[in-house]
């Protein structure tokens, strides 16, 4: 994997608000400070201290997501909610704060072995109300109801109705009437790229964004432009190690929304 972030730079934000209101946001390789201009609320974190973001708003609205810290247990943490990219910044995704963060954080999840790393790779993907906590070890998802090899995926589906926001993963590459997934996931910053880099490799195709939401979105393939990042897919020393790297690659790199050196011009 590449990012932005991996030979020590940093990405700062300040925003301000009325009235005193706002905050100054600093995410590294490693973790993140987030401090409000009114002192209420000051944040030091290490990403290895971090079990999972969880996120309001982001999928349902186009500024001012709300983002809630979880422990390794999957706990909300005695942290206050952390208000992120609260103005527009430009008339596309207003994602200037946020994206880089979750970034940050995936890479760190993922490894800087990934996606060479898949079989061997040991890390908890999240938690669901069903599955509890789910953790990926040896090569296998496993919750505490369902688990599913990554070699033995054969689709995988974004659902996202605005609210909700599910990765529904199938081991039959077709599926019949009563076509159910054969595990849920939820959709973040860590299982996306997973599955994309899983789902290329297993059957050269990427997961299936092709569903709206109901109401405003034709597909889900803004998910990909708010997650997502072509360097995932790059091996750490800037190759491609395998061919479908070069593929996943490709597919996210078309979108143009890479979290670079040009980020900060990009949004605004």
């Amino acid at each position: 994997m590449k990012t932005y972030f991996d030979d020590g730079a940093t990405m700062e934000f300040s925003n301000k608000g009325m009235l005193g209101a706002g905050y100054t946001l600093r995410i590294a390789k490693d973790g993140f400070s987030y401090k409000s201009l009114n002192g209420k609320v000051d944040v030091d974190m290490k990403f290895a201290e971090i079990g999972s973001l969880f996120l309001t708003n982001y999928w349902s609205q186009n500024f001012h997501y709300r983002v809630l810290l979880r422990d390794l247990n999957m706990k909300n943490m005695s942290v206050p909610e952390l208000d992120l990219d609260t103005r527009t910044w430009n008339n596309g995704h207003n994602i200037r704060e946020t994206k880089p963060l979750l970034l940050a954080f995936a890479a760190s999840k993922l490894g800087a072995e990934f996606p060479n790393n898949l079989d061997s790779l040991e890390t908890e993907l999240g938690a669901t109300l069903g599955e509890k906590i789910i953790r990926l070890s040896g090569g296998v998802i496993i919750g505490a109801k369902h688990q599913v090899k990554l070699a033995d995926i054969k689709r995988v589906k974004c659902v996202c109705n605005g609210a909700l926001g599910t990765l529904c993963v199938y081991t039959k590459a077709k599926g019949g009437f009563f076509d159910m997934p054969d595990m849920k996931l939820p959709l973040s910053e860590v299982t996306l790229p997973l599955l994309e880099a899983v789902m290329t490799r297993n059957t050269g195709n990427g997961i299936d964004f092709s569903q709206g939401n109901g109401f405003d979105q034709k597909n889900s393939e803004y998910i990909i432009i708010r997650y997502m990042d072509s360097g995932f897919f790059v091996s750490g020393d800037g190759s491609f190690r395998e061919p479908w790297q070069e593929i996943a690659y490709r597919r996210i790199k078309a979108y143009n929304y890479d979290v670079n050196e040009h980020w900060g011009e990009k949004m605004g």
